[in-house]
C-alpha cells in the first residue's frame, strides 16, 4: 500500500522552491490526496534533512512549486482515502512513521487481530500543525490510537490531536511506546529491535483499557492569531506581515524579474505587482483583521522587501498580460470586472471562465467589458460608426486583428471637423479595451508611449496635427514589437525595461504619416461628413451602444474563434505588408459580415494608397521621378545625384530647398526610405553599391515602367498574356493597357457590389446563417479539388476578372 504514496527519486533537486545545491537530494516524496485520491500537495524529504512542499496544478497537470505555493490549498490528513475507509486509525507524527506502519505490516497485523479496517495517518509540517476540525470532519465514530514522539513538542502535539478528536471519535487513546529513546518515534522504536507484533499487542491493550491512557484535559489549539506565550519571543509587525502574506498569497516573478502576488479576495483570485497599492491594501486589511490595528509604514516596507526576494528567487516565473493573452493555443480576454473573470476563446467557440490559467494586470484606467452574449452580428456595429462601404472591411479586419499575436497595423481615422473621429475611436476601443480617458493627446516622448503601452492593450491618440520623426519611429516599434529601457527611478544603475507590441488608433483631420515605414503599417479609414439631419446626440448614441455592446462583443469573439479555426487553411498567393494580420483577417472573413474577397482587396488598396501617399510626401521621390522621366537609367555618387535632382527640378546652381536633405549623406538615407514606393508605384529601381574595394559608393536608378496598382499574381492561375499591341518590347504592359486593366477591375468591383447571391462573390455560410458559437465551414464553401476554403461558389464566371484576381486567396 505504501508504494502508491512514497517515491524515492535519486537525483539533484531542480524544483523552484527547493535548494539549488546539487548535493541536496530528494529521498522521499509524500503525496497528500483528497477523498477521491486526486493529488493536492506533497511533502518532499531531502538529504541533508529538509522538507519542501509543492502543490498539484490540475490545469497544468504537473507539480508547481514556489514561495506561497500552498496558498488556498485545502489541508487534509495523510492517506485520506484509506483513513475514511478505516475503523481503527493510528495517528503518528510524520509521514515516515505513517508509511512505516503500513510497510512493516503493522496495519495489516492489527486488521487481522481486531477484524477492523486499519489505517495510519499524520499531518504535514510536523508537531502542533494539526488542523482543528479534522476530528469532526474525518474521524467521527472511529477508534483512534495516537503514538507521540518522545519529546515535549511530540507530547503537546498528541494532546492537541486527542483534544480535537474527543467527542467525535468512538475511542481516543494516547500510547507512549515503552523504552522509546529521547526524541524517538515509531520508526526508531522498531529499529531498536522491537517487533511489529509487540507494537500491535500494545495498541490492542490500550484500546481494551483506555482509562489507563487518560489525558489531562487541555484547551483546543489556539488559532494562529493568539498572543505569543511568555517563553516565546514576541513577533514583530514585519514578521507577522510576512507570515500573513505567505499564508494567503502566492508569489512569482515575470520575465524581467518584477515581483507579483496572487491573492484571494472574496472567493476569486487577483494578481497585483508586489509594490502596487492593490497588494499593500490587501496586506494591510489582512493584518487588521487578525491584529485589530494597522501595520506601521516601516514594518510594511521591511515585509515587502522580504516578499520581493521570495518572489524573485523562490517563486516561479510567469508571464503577466494586459487585457489579451495567448496561452496553450487559446486566447484569453480579461473582462476586468470585479470577479476578475476572463473569456476563453478557441477554435470551437468561447466561454466565460472564473479563473483563467493566465495572469492579467489591471491599471487604474482599465474599465470592465460587459459579459458577452451570443446571437449578435458585427454588421450591427455600422449603425454606430460613420464609415463608408469601401473602408468597412478594413475597420472590421483591424478589430479582429487586435486579438492576434503578430505585428498590428495602426488604424488612422481621418476626416473633416464633425465627422465623429474621436467618438468612433472610443466606440471601437470599447469593444476590446475600454479605459478612462481612452482618447489621449500625443505622447511627449518615448517613455510616455512605453508607459501607455504597458498599461493598456490599445494605444489611442486623438486629434494629432503631425507626427515628428521620433514618434514615427516609435509607432513603428509599437506596431511590430520593440523595447524601451530607462534608468529606474531612485536608483543609480537599475534599468527599467518596457517591451511591447500593441494595436494603435490615431485620429486626425488630414493624413498624418509621411514616411514610408510608418505608411506601410497604417490602415487609413476616412470618415464621411454628417449632415445636420443625421447627427445624433451623444448621450443617445452611447445609450444605444451600451445596450448593443454585449451582443457586439459576442459577435467579435465569434469572429476571433473563426480566425483560430480557419487560419491554417488560408493560403494567400501574394501577401501585403503585415502578412500575418492579412491571413488572420481573411480567416475571420466568414464571420465579419463582409463579401468574400473584400478584406484582401481592401488591404491591397490600402497598400496602394500608402505608396501613393509616400511618394506625394517625399520631395526627393518627386525629384527622382522628374529625373527619370528623361532617363531610362542613371548612376553616380550621392553628390552627383543631388546636382542632377536640382537640375531636373529647375534649381540648377541653387542650394537644396529646406524640405530636401542638405547634404549627400542624408540624401542617401532619404532615398532608401523612398525606394519601396518608387519601385512599386513609379517603377523605378534604386540600388546602392560600392565600385571596387575602395571606390566611392554609387547609386543606380533604373526605370522599369509602372506596375499594376493591384497585383494580378493573386490569381491561383497564371494571368493570360496581354495582346502584343498592349505590350512594349520587353513584354511589360503599356500605359494604355494598364489604364484599361484598372478600368476593367473597377467595373468588376461595381458589378460585385450589385451582384446577386449566385454571383462570383456569393458568400456561402455567411455569419447571418451560422450559429454564433460554431462557425462550421459549409460544404458548398469548400473547393472540391483541394479541400481549402474558397470564397467563390461553383458557377463563378471564369472570365470575370475580379474572380480571377482573388481566386486562390484562401
Amino acid at each position: 500500500m505504501g508504494g502508491e504514496h512514497v517515491v524515492t527519486p535519486i537525483g539533484p533537486i531542480t524544483h523552484g522552491s527547493e535548494p539549488a545545491d546539487a548535493q541536496v537530494r530528494v529521498i522521499e516524496s509524500y503525496v497528500y490526496c483528497d477523498a477521491d485520491g486526486a493529488p493536492l500537495y506533497r511533502i518532499q524529504r531531502t538529504q541533508p534533512k529538509g522538507f519542501y512542499q509543492d502543490k498539484y496544478d490540475n490545469i497544468l497537470s504537473s507539480w508547481v512549486s514556489g514561495a506561497g505555493v500552498m496558498r488556498g490549498v485545502r489541508r487534509v490528513p495523510y492517506r485520506l482515502p484509506e483513513l475514511i475507509a478505516a475503523d481503527l486509525i493510528v495517528v503518528v507524527e510524520g509521514e515516515r512513521d505513517a508509511e512505516r506502519a503500513f510497510s512493516s505490516s503493522l496495519t495489516e497485523l492489527l486488521a487481522e487481530q481486531t477484524g477492523l479496517k486499519v489505517a495510519a495517518t499524520t499531518n504535514a509540517q510536523g508537531a502542533e500543525k494539526w488542523e482543528v476540525g479534522w476530528g469532526k470532519q474525518y474521524f467521527g465514530g472511529k477508534k483512534i490510537v495516537v503514538l507521540p514522539d518522545n519529546d515535549e513538542p511530540g507530547q503537546q502535539h498528541a494532546r492537541q490531536v486527542a483534544a480535537d478528536l474527543t467527542g467525535h471519535a468512538q475511542v481516543v487513546v494516547v500510547l507512549n511506546l515503552p523504552g522509546l529513546p529521547p526524541k524517538g518515534d515509531l520508526s526508531d522504536w522498531l529499529d531498536s529491535g522491537r517487533t511489529v507484533e509487540q507494537a500491535a499487542r500494545l495498541i490492542i491493550e490500550a484500546l481494551e483499557q483506555p482509562e489507563q491512557c487518560a489525558l489531562q484535559p487541555i484547551a483546543p489549539p489556539a488559532p494562529a492569531a493568539s498572543q505569543p506565550r511568555d517563553d516565546q519571543p514576541r513577533r514583530t509587525q514585519s514578521q507577522a506581515l510576512v507570515e500573513l502574506a505567505i499564508e494567503g498569497a502566492e508569489f512569482f516573478h515575470d520575465d524581467v524579474g518584477s515581483a507579483w502576488a496572487d491573492v484571494q479576495n472574496d472567493g476569486h483570485r487577483e494578481t497585483w505587482p508586489l509594490r502596487s497599492g492593490g497588494f499593500r491594501d490587501w496586506l494591510a486589511r489582512a493584518f487588521y483583521q487578525i491584529e485589530g490595528k494597522s501595520p506601521g509604514g516601516q514594518a510594511q516596507a521591511d515585509a515587502l522587501a522580504v516578499l520581493q526576494g521570495l518572489a524573485r528567487f523562490d517563486g516561479p516565473e510567469r508571464s503577466v498580460f494586459v487585457r489579451i493573452a495567448h496561452f496553450g493555443g487559446k486566447i484569453y480576454l480579461d473582462l476586468a470586472d470585479q470577479q476578475w473573470r476572463a473569456v476563453e476563446i478557441d477554435a470551437t467557440g468561447w466561454r466565460v471562465v472564473a479563473e483563467p490559467p493566465v495572469r492579467f494586470r489591471r491599471s487604474r484606467a482599465a474599465l470592465p467589458l460587459p459579459e458577452p452574449v451570443t446571437g449578435g452580428n458585427l454588421s450591427e456595429l455600422r449603425r454606430f460608426l460613420n464609415v463608408g462601404d469601401s473602408d468597412w472591411p478594413k475597420l472590421v479586419a483591424w478589430l479582429v486583428g487586435a486579438f492576434g499575436d503578430f505585428p498590428y497595423p495602426i488604424l488612422t481615422l481621418t476626416g473633416e471637423q464633425g465627422t465623429g473621429k474621436t467618438t468612433t475611436a472610443r466606440l471601437i476601443r470599447s469593444l476590446t479595451d475600454p479605459a478612462r480617458a481612452s482618447a489621449r493627446s500625443a505622447p511627449r516622448d518615448e517613455r510616455d508611449l512605453a508607459v501607455c503601452a504597458t498599461n493598456a492593450w490599445i494605444a489611442s491618440f486623438d486629434n494629432l496635427s503631425s507626427i515628428p520623426d521620433w514618434l514615427s519611429d516609435a509607432l513603428c516599434r509599437l506596431s511590430t514589437g520593440g523595447g524601451f529601457s530607462t534608468r529606474q527611478l531612485f536608483t543609480d544603475a537599475e534599468e527599467q525595461i518596457f517591451d511591447f507590441r500593441r494595436p494603435a488608433i490615431l485620429t486626425a483631420i488630414g493624413d498624418l504619416a509621411s514616411r514610408g515605414d510608418l505608411l506601410d503599417r497604417t490602415l487609413t479609414v476616412r470618415l464621411q461628413s454628417v449632415s445636420d439631419e443625421k447627427r445624433r446626440e451623444e448621450t443617445t448614441l452611447w445609450s444605444d451602444f451600451e445596450a448593443a455592446r454585449p451582443k457586439l462583443l459576442g459577435a467579435l469573439l465569434d469572429a476571433v474563434s473563426t480566425a483560430l479555426r480557419n487560419r491554417n487553411s488560408v493560403h494567400l498567393l501574394k501577401k501585403p505588408r503585415m502578412a500575418d494580420f492579412a491571413v488572420w483577417a481573411v480567416a475571420a472573413e466568414l464571420a465579419l459580415g463582409v463579401p468574400s474577397g473584400s478584406v484582401i482587396a481592401a488591404l491591397f488598396e490600402a497598400r496602394d494608397e500608402a505608396t501613393a501617399q509616400a511618394l506625394e510626401a517625399s520631395p526627393i521621390a518627386a525629384a527622382v521621378q522628374r529625373l527619370m522621366a528623361e532617363h531610362t537609367s542613371w548612376s553616380g555618387t550621392a553628390s552627383e545625384l543631388m546636382t542632377a535632382l536640382l537640375t531636373a527640378s529647375g534649381l540648377e546652381g541653387n542650394k537644396p530647398p529646406r524640405s530636401w536633405p542638405q547634404n549627400p549623406s542624408y540624401l542617401g538615407r532619404e532615398l532608401r526610405r523612398a525606394a519601396p514606393a518608387l519601385r512599386s508605384a513609379a517603377g523605378i529601381e534604386v540600388e546602392e553599391r560600392r565600385i571596387g574595394k575602395k571606390g566611392a559608393r554609387q547609386i543606380f536608378l533604373d526605370r522599369k515602367g509602372n506596375l499594376p496598382s493591384v497585383p494580378s499574381v493573386l490569381s491561383a492561375e497564371k494571368p493570360e498574356p496581354s495582346p502584343q499591341e498592349d505590350s512594349d518590347d520587353s513584354g511589360r504592359l503599356t500605359a494604355s493597357a494598364q489604364a484599361d486593366s484598372k478600368t476593367r477591375l473597377a467595373d468588376s468591383k461595381t458589378s460585385q457590389a450589385d451582384s446577386s447571391p449566385q454571383s462570383a462573390v456569393s458568400r456561402p455560410g455567411s455569419p447571418e446563417s451560422l450559429p454564433r458559437k460554431d462557425f462550421s465551414v459549409p460544404a458548398d464553401s469548400t473547393d472540391s479539388t483541394d479541400g481549402k476554403i474558397s470564397p467563390f461558389s461553383e458557377g463563378d464566371d471564369e472570365d470575370d476578372e475580379f474572380s480571377e484576381l482573388f481566386r486562390g486567396v484562401l
